[in-house]
């Protein structure tokens, strides 16, 4: 039987199979939007609630890349129109510290760490906003072939990110 019940709530997701887990354990397999969101949402109760650690950082969840790409594909369709790319926008909620639990400003930190999942290739990444810096990372451990897509997708999130900018 694959069934947890009552579903296990962790942080904000609820796990309702125990292949959740084996994803985990036994890897070899693309985890899911569930674990990603399990694990910044983690990430981001740590950083925020323990005095010991001082990096301001924060952190989004996979639903922010979603939200990203949709408003990027909507500023395109109109004609690349700025006015798409307003602050009633889902994407400013994140940037404001709403729309996630533990969620803090990007006024207030450093740096946000971003899961971006590369659809055609099923693989996630790791974006690093350097709002210090201002400058932009990507980690990962891919090919070069990926790299074209990767630029594609990153490309997109540098333009919002600049017409929300202060």
């Amino acid at each position: 039987d694959n069934a947890i019940s009552p579903p296990l709530k962790l942080g904000v997701v609820d796990i309702k199979k125990k292949m959740w887990f084996h994803t985990l354990v036994y890897g070899g397999q693309c985890l899911s939007r569930k674990h990603i969101d399990a694990v910044f949402y983690y990430l981001r109760k740590k950083v925020k609630y323990d005095d010991g650690i001082t990096m301001r950082v924060t952190s989004t969840d996979s639903q922010f890349d979603l939200n990203l790409q949709s408003l990027y594909k909507l500023y395109v369709k109109k004609d690349y129109d700025t006015s798409v790319v307003n602050m009633e926008h889902v994407v400013a909620e994140y940037m404001s510290g709403y729309k996630m639990h533990c969620n803090t400003c990007w006024l207030n930190v450093d740096h946000v760490l971003i899961p971006i999942y590369m659809e055609e290739e099923k693989h996630w990444v790791l974006g690093h906003l350097s709002l210090r810096d201002r400058c932009m990372y990507i980690i990962h451990y891919i090919v070069k072939i990926l790299m074209k897509e990767l630029r594609k997708h990153w490309n997109r999130f540098v333009y919002c990110c600049h017409i929300f900018s202060p």
